[in-house]
C-alpha cells in the first residue's frame, strides 16, 4: 500500500474562510480532488471565489493544480475503499428498512444527477478534437482495465459499426506491449479510467505518448501535471457522496462520442449500418431453413 498522505500546509496566514478550504482538502482529499469548485465551496461552507483564493494563498497557480496535488496523494486502494463506504453511507440514508425499490430509486436519482453534471462539464472544443482524431486516423486504440475494459469494448464496437477501425487494449502488463508498439501519429489512444488513474494506467499512458500524438482521457481525475498539455481530458463528474459510480459517466461519454461521430458522418454511418444489417439477414436462418438443413 502506498505511503502517500494528503499534503500538509501552514494555514496560519489564511483568512478564516480560506482555512476552511484547506481543512476540508486535508480532511477529505478524495472528495476535494474530484469535485467542482462550486461543490468544494458548498462542503467547505464558503464561496467559489474563496476556494480559488485559498489555492493561490497556499502557493498553487490555481485550484486545478491544488486538486492535482491532492489527487496524487490518494492511494488507489484507499480511494476505492472510501468510495464504497461513501456509497453505503448514501444508501443508508434511505433508511434501515428501505425496500429494494427504494434503493433502486436512490441509485437512479444519483446516477441521473451524475450524468447531468458530467454532460454539462463537457467542453465542445475537447469533444470536437476527440471526434476529429477518430475521423482522421487509420485506427483508434481504446484502453481500459477492470470494469472500464467493458466500456472501452463497447465504444470500440460502436465505432466499428460506424465504419471507423478500432483496436482494444485491455491489459497493462506485457500483453499490451505489442499494441503499444503499433501506436503512431495517426493512431490516437482513448483511455478509460473512470475512478482514478492508477499507477499501471499511468505507465501505459506515458509509454503510449512516446508514439501517439493524440490521447483522450475519460476520467474524474485530472491528467498528471507534466502530461496535461498532451492530453484531451473529457471529465467525469465526481460520484463521491452519492450512491452512483463514475462508470455511469464513462458510459455517457462513450455514447456522446458515438452520437457526435454519427451526426458528423451521417451518410457513411447509415451506409455502414445497412451493410451490417445485410450480412445479419444473410447469416440468420429461419427455423424452417435450419430444419431443412439438418441431416436425415
Amino acid at each position: 500500500m502506498s505511503e502517500n498522505r494528503p499534503p500538509q500546509f501552514d494555514l496560519t496566514g489564511l483568512s478564516a474562510q480560506e482555512k476552511r478550504v484547506g481543512q476540508f482538502a486535508t480532511r477529505e482529499p478524495l472528495k476535494f480532488a474530484t469535485s467542482s469548485v462550486s461543490a468544494i465551496a458548498h462542503w467547505a461552507g464558503t464561496s467559489e471565489a474563496t476556494v480559488i483564493r485559498a489555492a493561490r494563498s497556499l502557493g498553487f497557480t490555481g485550484i486545478k493544480e491544488m486538486k492535482v496535488a491532492y489527487a496524487h496523494s490518494i492511494d488507489g486502494e484507499l480511494s476505492l475503499t472510501a468510495t464504497i463506504r461513501a456509497q453505503l453511507d448514501e444508501l443508508a440514508s434511505a433508511g434501515a428498512g428501505a425496500t429494494p425499490a427504494q434503493v433502486a430509486t436512490k441509485v437512479a436519482s444519483d446516477i441521473s444527477d451524475l450524468l447531468l453534471r458530467t454532460a454539462s462539464s463537457l467542453e465542445s472544443d475537447e469533444l470536437s478534437r476527440t471526434c476529429a482524431a477518430i475521423e482522421q486516423c487509420t485506427q483508434t486504440f481504446l484502453f481500459g482495465l477492470g470494469s472500464a475494459r467493458y466500456i472501452a469494448d463497447y465504444l470500440s464496437l460502436s465505432l466499428d459499426r460506424l465504419g471507423f477501425a478500432t483496436s482494444l487494449i485491455s491489459d497493462a502488463g506485457h500483453a499490451s506491449a505489442d499494441a503499444l508498439a503499433k501506436l503512431s501519429e495517426s493512431t490516437p489512444l482513448i483511455v478509460f479510467a473512470p475512478h482514478a488513474i492508477f499507477p499501471e494506467i499511468e505507465v501505459v499512458m506515458r509509454l503510449a505518448l512516446e508514439n501517439a500524438t493524440t490521447m483522450v482521457l475519460i476520467s474524474q481525475e485530472l491528467p498528471p501535471p507534466d502530461l496535461d498539455s498532451s492530453i484531451i481530458h473529457l471529465p467525469i463528474s465526481s460520484a463521491v457522496g452519492t450512491a452512483a459510480t463514475e462508470s455511469a459517466g464513462a458510459w455517457l461519454i462513450a455514447d456522446v462520442i458515438v452520437a457526435e461521430i454519427a451526426r458528423r458522418n451521417s451518410d457513411a454511418a447509415v451506409t455502414q449500418r445497412q451493410k451490417i444489417q445485410k450480412y445479419r439477414d444473410q447469416l440468420t436462418l429461419t427455423r424452417s431453413e435450419v430444419r431443412r438443413r439438418r441431416p436425415r
